[in-house]
């Protein structure tokens, strides 16, 4: 049976030669030692790792960080009074506090009441978010979706109650998932080049041509899409990425509905 998995893949690549984690173009016919490859292979594995950790790390954090929001009193004032600046000035603390990319506020039907990083956007219904429904149903999650303002993030979801129990609104914050900034860290630790995909578009990059990011393009490879997208298997090779020769590793992340 096809594996029920998101329409994101992370890419990871190197490219055939390494010099002081510098990536150079090579051409496809240079012939590579084998030990250099394994040496490549098992490098492209250390990636992955550390990419994958670091986003389960920013899954635990957000999740985390939502209970301080749980019992707020304060916040839910601003709720009961409909006082939106209050909530507000409420959320810009916790949106620098806690270091998160997002957070929003909405009232118990899914209504946004609040947004500190778009204050200038409220009012649209975001209760056909996965963990927006789950907190409106009282349940606390973290998963990986697509939001109305931010795509592909890590997003963590906890109703907001009032002491009889009552749930009086919804509380999402998170990450931002496909981050260039993210991504240009890693790539200074780990010397390799990373890319974010939805389907099979690039939607975060280190990869440059002509001095811009390569977002926006498509992987051609029909194998790795299929094995990856539709099989939900890693896939670990070389292929082209825009006419250049790469070692690269495929991963395919799990949405929220797993």
């Amino acid at each position: 049976n096809r594996l029920k998995i998101s329409t994101q893949i992370v890419l990871i690549s190197v490219s055939l030669l390494i010099v002081l984690g510098v990536t150079l173009e090579i051409t496809s016919s240079i012939t590579m030692d084998i030990s250099f490859k394994q040496d490549s292979y098992r490098q492209l594995e250390v990636g992955g790792k550390v990419l994958l950790s670091e986003i389960e790390t920013k899954k635990k954090r957000a999740l985390d960080a939502t209970q301080w929001f749980e019992g707020s009193a304060r916040l839910i004032e601003s709720i009961e009074k409909n006082d939106r600046e209050m909530a507000l000035k409420l959320l810009k603390m916790g949106l620098s506090s806690f270091g998160v990319d997002y957070i929003v506020l909405t009232d118990k039907d899914g209504n946004v009441i609040a947004r500190p990083h778009a204050p200038e956007k409220f009012g649209d219904n975001i209760s056909t978010q996965v963990n927006i429904q789950k907190a409106m149903k009282g349940e606390r999650s973290v998963g990986i979706e697509d939001g109305a303002l931010m795509k592909f993030s890590i997003r963590a979801g906890t109703p907001i109650k009032i002491k009889s129990g009552e749930i009086i609104g919804t509380l999402s914050m998170g990450y931002n998932v496909a981050d260039n900034n993210l991504l240009d860290s890693l790539k200074e630790k780990l010397t390799l080049d990373l890319t974010i995909f939805s389907h099979d578009e690039r939607v975060a990059t280190t990869i440059m041509k002509d001095g811009q990011r390569i977002i926006g393009t498509k992987l051609q490879n029909k194998k790795i899409v299929n094995q990856v997208l539709t099989e939900g298997k890693s896939y670990i090779g070389e292929a082209k990425i825009m006419d250049r020769d790469y070692i690269t590793m495929y991963i395919p992340l799990l949405d929220v509905n797993g």
